[in-house]
């Protein structure tokens, strides 16, 4: 089970049945936790890219889709933030989160400017759900 609370302005974040926080949304970005190294964030990226590209062609027909190359990702550093990308698009911003946390890593995925909180909350979801299966830790008993 995964619960969707209000946090403030522009914000929500989602929570396993443990009430630990799995994934956040704000201003249109869907931040996803749990991750335990800067590897294991780059190999779980593209397959949140497809939830994420399915959930914004299902709702904007018009969206371009991208297949990212999975043998070209790379990080890169634009002066403000770490993205994973694979050359043509910066996919997810890469997060290092306080020191002495057991999972110390979180992705970042950013939406265009026309998508709505509806449509960001329902791919949170999808996203944190593909993510548990990722990496085998039931969303019940993290």
């Amino acid at each position: 089970m995964v619960k969707i609370l209000a946090d403030g302005d522009n914000g929500h974040r989602l929570e396993n049945a443990d009430g630990r926080t799995i994934a956040s949304i704000r201003n249109r970005a869907i931040r996803l936790y749990g991750l335990g190294s800067e590897q294991e964030a780059v190999s779980v990226v593209v397959a949140l890219w497809h939830v994420l590209d399915a959930v914004l062609f299902r709702e904007f027909p018009g969206w371009r889709r991208h297949e990212p190359v999975i043998e070209d990702l790379h990080l890169v550093h634009d002066g403000a933030y770490e993205w994973i990308t694979d050359g043509r698009k910066p996919l997810a911003r890469l997060y290092r989160e306080r020191r002495g946390r057991a999972t110390p890593f979180a992705i970042e995925y950013v939406l265009p400017s026309y998508a709505s909180e509806g449509v960001a909350i329902s791919a949170a979801q999808l996203m944190a759900r593909a993510l548990d299966e990722l990496l085998h830790v039931p969303l019940d008993a993290a």
